[in-house]
C-alpha cells in the first residue's frame, strides 16, 4: 500500500490537484473550459487540501476514504461480509482508492445512492444521487438505469439539481469533436475485454466468471443495474463518439460484486467458491500492493533541480507529462525552465491533455533553440543534452 500511496503524481492527478488549488472563484469556469466532468470533486479535493495539503498521501487519502465508504454500502446493501472483503480487496478499485481522481468518490456516491433508495431513506438517496450527477457526467448512465429498473419517482428533485448542470456539460461534450483519445470498442467480445481489465489477472477473470455465471440462475436487478451503462456506453461509442473506458464505469464492478452477491446467498454450496475467489484476489492484493504503477516523475525532477545549470531548460519528450513535471518544479520554484515537444505528427497539444491549466499550447512548445536542455521521457528516463 504505502508503495502506491507515495508513488509520483501521474498527469491526471497532478491536473486534479492543481485545479483543486486555484481559488474557489475560478474552479466552476475551469472545469467547464478543461475536463469533462462536473465540478463537486474538485471542490470537495480544494477544501481537503486546504486542510491537509496536496502532497501525495494527503491527497489520495481522499480517495481511499471514499473507498471504504463504498465497501461499507456494499456491506449494507448484502449483510454480506465477504462482500465488503471482494470490493476492498479488488485490485481494479483499489487502484483508484490510491488515486488523488474522482472516481472512487463517484463510485461511492452511486453505490450510496442505491443502498439508501433501497432502505427507503429517500432524502439521503436523493443527496447522494445529486451529488454523482455533480461528480461524473457518467453518473446519469446509472441514475437513469436504476430509475427505470426500480421505478424511482422519489427521485425527482435529483435529476432537476443534476439538470442544472447538463448546460454546462454539454459545452464540455461538444469538445469531443475536436477529437478523443479513445477508440471506439470492437467485436462482439468487447464486455470480455472490460471484464479482464475489473479483474486484472486471467485466474480471477475465470473465477469471476464462473461466479457472475452462477448469480444468474437467479438474478438480481442490482446485476442489471451493474451491466446496463456499460452496455449503453458501448453504443454510444460505436454509434457516436468513443467515451469508452472502464475507469468511467467504475460503479458498474461493486455493483457486480453485491448483485452476485445478493444472488449467490441462495446457494448455501457457493461459499466455497466465494471463499477460493477471496484467497486469490488476497494473493493479488498483496502482490499489487508491493509495485509501483507509475513513473517516478518526482524523484527524476528532485535530481535534475540537484543539478540543473543556469543555462538549462528542462523539456517532456511529449505533452502528456508536462503536467506532473509542473507540479514537482514548481516546488523547487523552476518551473518556467519547463517546455514540451509536441507529439509526433501533431501540430498543437490536444484540448484534453490539460496544459492549457498552466499557460497556452503555443508558449509550452516555444522550446528556445541553442540552450542545453534535459530531456524527461515518458517512462521518467532522462537525457542531458549539452
Amino acid at each position: 500500500m504505502w508503495n502506491l500511496l507515495t508513488q509520483s503524481y501521474w498527469r491526471d492527478e497532478a491536473f486534479s490537484v492543481m485545479l483543486a488549488s486555484h481559488p474557489l472563484k475560478d474552479i466552476f469556469s475551469l472545469v467547464v473550459k478543461l475536463d469533462h466532468t462536473p465540478p463537486f470533486f474538485y471542490y470537495l479535493q480544494h477544501f481537503w487540501i486546504s486542510a491537509f495539503g496536496s502532497g501525495e498521501i494527503a491527497a489520495r487519502s481522499l480517495s481511499l476514504l471514499f473507498h471504504l465508504l463504498t465497501v461499507y454500502f456494499g456491506w449494507k446493501l448484502t449483510k454480506s461480509c465477504l462482500v465488503g472483503l471482494a470490493i476492498f480487496l479488488n485490485p481494479f478499485l483499489w487502484n483508484y482508492a490510491l488515486e488523488a481522481r474522482h472516481y472512487s468518490v463517484y463510485a461511492a456516491l452511486v453505490l450510496g445512492g442505491v443502498y439508501f433508495y433501497l432502505a427507503k431513506k429517500y432524502t439521503r438517496s436523493v443527496a447522494f444521487w445529486s451529488l454523482a450527477l455533480l461528480t461524473h457526467n457518467f453518473a446519469w448512465l446509472y441514475f437513469l438505469s436504476f430509475s427505470v429498473l426500480y421505478k424511482a419517482k422519489k427521485l425527482l428533485p435529483a435529476l432537476v439539481i443534476g439538470a442544472a448542470w447538463l448546460p454546462f456539460a454539454w459545452q464540455q461534450i461538444s469538445r469531443l469533436n475536436q477529437g478523443m483519445w479513445l477508440d471506439p470498442p470492437s467485436g462482439w467480445l468487447w464486455w470480455l475485454a472490460s471484464f479482464k481489465a475489473f479483474t486484472t489477472t486471467p485466474l480471477l477473470t475465470w473465477l469471476s466468471l464462473a461466479l457472475l455465471v452462477l448469480s444468474l440462475v437467479r438474478p438480481k436487478k442490482l446485476l442489471l443495474l451493474a451491466v446496463a451503462p456499460p452496455l449503453l456506453t458501448y453504443l454510444i461509442s460505436r454509434f457516436w463518439v468513443p467515451i469508452y473506458l472502464e475507469r468511467y464505469l467504475l460503479p458498474t464492478l461493486p455493483l457486480l460484486i453485491v448483485g452476485a452477491g445478493l444472488s449467490l446467498k441462495q446457494f448455501k454450496w457457493t461459499k466455497y467458491l466465494a471463499t477460493a475467489y477471496l484467497l486469490v484476489l488476497f494473493v493479488i492484493f498483496i502482490q499489487i500492493n508491493q509495485q509501483t504503477t507509475k513513473a517516478p516523475m518526482r524523484q527524476v525532477v528532485k535530481n535534475i533541480v540537484s543539478q540543473i545549470q543556469p543555462e538549462e531548460i528542462i523539456v517532456t519528450e511529449q505533452p502528456i507529462n508536462y503536467l506532473e513535471v509542473y507540479y514537482y518544479l514548481k516546488q523547487s520554484g523552476k518551473e518556467n525552465l519547463l517546455y514540451s515537444y509536441l507529439y509526433p505528427g501533431e501540430d498543437l497539444i490536444p484540448y484534453y491533455v490539460g496544459t492549457d491549466l498552466i499557460k497556452p499550447w503555443q508558449e509550452i512548445v516555444g522550446v528556445p533553440e541553442g540552450r542545453p536542455f534535459w530531456l524527461i521521457k515518458p517512462d521518467a528516463g532522462v537525457v542531458r543534452y549539452e
